[in-house]
């Protein structure tokens, strides 16, 4: 066994309204579980397949289950979710957007939040993404053809869209209000990157004005990114870039888009600096604020660097080692290449696409690249998953602020060996991804590493 860790589990609302509350945190403080981070969302089955599912699924029909299933036994399910508070609107005034929620007899997500605080665990509240009714078209990513983008998977407006990141600072205002947790958590704080041509976003006016104060030529970062698009399309078959990775395959592509991933490291760097001085200035200087993120190399174009603010105050920053993720990005990767060069296969396109993700995998079929079953251990060699893991931190010179986020899909044996790994990097903060994957022999390996 490695070192001892502070594990932190992600857990849905809906795992309390299924299981109740006085359960749940009986088993996790049987098993030394002394940090969660919820949902605080209350979910409302319909049945719909058109409304959410849970568990989340990415692209393509790939199939997910949970492994601790909810209410009737039932590893799906389908539904809404709702805040349990209605939202202060003096904090929205610089926003249009509301969150959803209803108008529920009791605010249940201040009732497990109140048993964490009551037993001393640490309760962490994630903060839902995307407001009610979606993006207005202004403040969706624009592609440098003039083309409005909604990013797949994350489905997130521009970070310099002002009306979203407006929302996103009243919406943390108001759980401060409503729950003052020990930390809120914010996924996707950057500019994604889970299809090539994402890295090439964006070019709205906002993002345009920010070049110009940031000093950036805004036709040098244009013509960068269509460079890449001409290189891609001007290919008489795929390359592999053996022996290459990412810095270098975009530096052989088109030196110049490295501005571009400046300028969103700076857009990005600048956001998180003033959520930290808005949450300040609403009473919330004790409370942490977690920004998750891809890991290296892909965040290098999202902008969310995991050493940004790392000597700010109640700041975190922690990259997502999903491995799965990575094996379905080998296969959009190749798919999108495939289709903007018009002349090539998408299996021609997996080498290069393992080369710049910086994955290693001996096959070259695509539907290899697809979502695990919970018994399978995927395409990527774990060995990738280690490599990520153990560089994301590997130069930070303060290894007690190191975390890194795991997740708790696939099998129990590469699991043990995912906690057993990250415990050696010495990692002593790690989080992991979610309750709903972890059955109890998962949970019983987090015991081992967990203080008593």
């Amino acid at each position: 066994m490695g070192e001892i860790m502070n594990i932190d589990v992600f857990i849905e609302l809906v795992v309390f309204q299924s299981e109740g509350v006085q359960r749940v945190f009986d088993f996790l403080e049987k098993n030394r579980i002394k940090h969660i981070t919820i949902s605080p969302q209350y979910f409302v089955e319909t049945g719909d397949t058109n409304d959410l599912r849970l568990p989340p699924l990415d692209l393509d029909g790939q199939s997910r289950e949970l492994e601790r299933p909810l209410f009737n036994g039932e590893t799906v399910k389908y539904g809404r979710k709702y805040l349990c508070f209605a939202p202060d609107e003096t904090l929205y005034a610089h926003t249009t957007y509301r969150p959803d929620y209803r108008d529920f007899d009791t605010d249940f997500c201040a009732t497990v939040v109140e048993e964490a605080k009551k037993r001393k665990i640490r309760i962490s509240v994630f903060m839902p993404n995307v407001p009610k009714g979606g993006y207005l078209p202004e403040d969706l990513p624009v592609d440098v053809y003039g083309k409005p983008q909604i990013p797949k998977i994350s489905n997130e407006a521009c970070r310099n869209a002002d009306n979203a990141i407006q929302y996103y600072i009243a919406l943390a205002k108001d759980l401060l209000r409503v729950y003052h947790p020990d930390e809120i958590m914010l996924d996707w704080m950057e500019f994604t990157d889970y299809f090539f041509s994402d890295n090439l976003l964006c070019f709205c006016d906002s993002c345009k004005k920010r070049m110009q104060h940031y000093g950036f030529s805004v036709e040098r970062l244009e013509q960068a990114a269509k460079n890449v698009f001409d290189w891609v399309r001007a290919q008489p078959s795929a390359p592999t870039c053996d022996g290459m990775g990412w810095n270098s395959i975009w530096n052989h592509i088109c030196p110049d888009i490295s501005d571009l991933f400046e300028f969103k490291r700076r857009t990005v760097e600048e956001r998180l600096l003033a959520f930290r001085a808005e949450l300040d200035a609403a009473g919330g200087e004790d409370v942490t604020l977690l920004f998750t993120g891809f890991g290296l190399p892909m965040n290098h174009a999202t902008g969310l660097n995991q050493n940004l603010c790392l000597n700010q105050r109640n700041i975190r920053i922690q990259p997502k080692a999903y491995r799965f993720h990575w094996g379905l990005m080998v296969r959009w990767y190749a798919q999108e290449l495939a289709h903007i060069n018009g002349r090539t296969k998408a299996e021609d396109w997996i080498s290069f696409a393992k080369n710049l993700l910086e994955v290693h995998d001996s096959s070259l079929d695509l539907e290899h690249f697809r979502m695990p079953s919970p018994d399978e251990a995927g395409p990527i060699d774990f060995t990738s998953e280690c490599d990520k893991v153990l560089e994301t931190f590997e130069n930070s010179e303060d290894k007690s602020r190191a975390s890194i986020r795991i997740h708790g899909y696939g099998p129990v044996e590469i699991f043990r060996n995912r906690i057993s790994f990250a415990s050696k990097c010495g990692y002593r903060n790690i989080s992991i991804q979610r309750y709903g994957y972890l059955c109890d022999e998962k949970i019983n390996l987090l015991k081992e590493y967990n203080e008593p």
